[in-house]
């Protein structure tokens, strides 16, 4: 079963230069350099024609830091494995227009993030050492779809990695009355706490081919980030929830699952809302972000191996 298409993810331009337009105070990022932020582009699976969004993530860290290549970045050209994530203060994990299949659909089922690779986070997650902190941002909107919706019983199937880590509540309105996003629906006012302090953002969705977005409650400790928000002022559950945990060896983690992804946030023509975003998250996940300055430049290629 697939979320029926009737709008898509519009590409829009570069992001503009950060500036403190959302809030009376200007939002920064954490201090670079040391340990760098992993992108994981993971845009592929399951999709016949892709949409790339990848410029949008870069932008966006690029806006914070005020210098390119703050981050390295791995193409899913196979699974992604614990080792690949090792090494970095944060992982940011977007999938785009992939997953639309849900978790019960056969091959099509489970592939945004395979089992092994829901081990891989947690493994990531739990190996974070005393006094340090590690965080993974999961974008996209079909992520929870495709790994835990069973739409035959019209409920959530047990994933360790989204009932436990990520405190994931999957709502039955997904099956019985699922949204139909535009521009004019928002990011509405989540918990005034971390990550996102209950800021609201604004939607850029351009009429197309995909939409339908998952909805998401919590369950545990997390805490709901931002709501959708209709025209209307009407809430449908939220966008984007979030938590925290220690790992065995003391130190902090902290997870994101955004069913608004990071390339639908903003307007057409600026993507300072997107910088804003990412800062926050970021900020949260208190990593200090970049590589040394003799890489600068240089991008981690495609793991082929």
């Amino acid at each position: 079963m697939r979320k029926s298409a009737m709008l898509f993810l519009a590409l829009a331009t570069a992001a503009s230069a950060l500036s403190p337009a959302q809030s009376a105070t200007a939002r920064t990022g954490p201090a670079p350099p040391v340990s760098g932020v992993l992108l994981v582009s993971d845009q592929e699976d399951g999709v016949p024609d892709p949409l790339y969004f990848d410029d949008y993530y870069t932008d966006a860290i690029d806006d914070i830091f005020g210098h390119p290549y703050y981050y390295n970045i791995l193409y899913h050209t196979r699974e992604v494995r614990a080792e690949d994530l090792a090494g970095h203060g944060a992982v940011v994990w977007y999938t785009g227009i992939s997953g639309g299949t849900s978790s019960a659909d056969g091959p099509a089922g489970h592939i945004t993030l395979t089992e092994d690779e829901e081990d891989a986070v947690i493994q990531y997650l739990e190996t974070t050492p005393e006094g340090e902190c590690r965080g993974v941002w999961l974008s996209g909107m079909y992520i929870a779809w495709n790994c835990v919706a069973e739409v035959l019983t019209e409920g959530q199937l047990y994933s360790e990695l989204f009932s436990n880590y990520i405190g994931l509540s999957y709502p039955t309105s997904n099956f019985r009355n699922p949204i139909h996003v535009d521009s004019s629906w928002i990011g509405g006012s989540g918990s005034s706490s971390p990550p996102l302090n209950g800021a609201v953002y604004s939607i850029w969705w351009a009429v197309g081919d995909y939409n339908y977005p998952d909805m998401l409650d919590t369950s545990g400790s997390a805490l709901s980030a931002l709501t959708w928000q209709d025209s209307g002022g009407a809430t449908h559950h939220s966008s984007v929830i979030a938590n925290q945990g220690t790992s065995p060896y003391g130190g902090t983690w902290y997870i994101v699952l955004s069913a608004l992804p990071l390339e639908s946030i903003g307007t057409e023509s600026s993507g300072e809302e997107r910088s804003y975003i990412m800062s926050d998250v970021l900020s949260w996940f208190q990593v200090t972000v970049g590589v040394a300055e003799s890489s600068w430049g240089q991008i981690k290629a495609s793991f082929n191996d």
